[in-house]
């Protein structure tokens, strides 16, 4: 059996739950621990897991990832992202291969690509 997880290490985990939550309009699905501070948690993206985990020590900045995330409005989302501490890079546009595509960074500095399908 294969899976995917994303994992996504940050100083600030309750920043960047509210940013992936405002954005991609979706509540965790896991946290650990269950009580207490979270140091965790866990999103489903039908089949693939996206986790968000908070380390103090952990650079904010941009790496060499790209996360892609496919959502229902991309104008919408930027304006969330936007809304949650996120900075637009490239602002919606339609391409070629049917999509409406932007790009944004999260509140850490990684790149998020948001797809619409057309």
């Amino acid at each position: 059996m294969t899976s995917v997880e994303i994992v996504v290490v940050t100083p600030d985990l309750e920043r960047l739950a509210a940013f992936y939550t405002g954005v991609l309009g979706l509540d965790p699905v896991g946290r650990t621990p269950a009580e207490g501070e979270a140091l965790a948690l866990t999103y489903d993206l039908d089949g693939v897991t996206l986790s968000l985990m908070a380390e103090e020590d952990a650079e904010a900045g941009p790496g060499r990832t790209v996360l892609s995330f496919g959502v229902r409005d991309v104008a919408a989302s930027v304006g969330r992202a936007q809304d949650l501490g996120g900075v637009v890079l490239a602002q919606p546009q339609d391409v070629s291969w049917g999509q409406r595509v932007a790009s944004v960074q999260d509140p850490d500095g990684a790149a998020v690509t948001l797809t619409q399908d057309l």
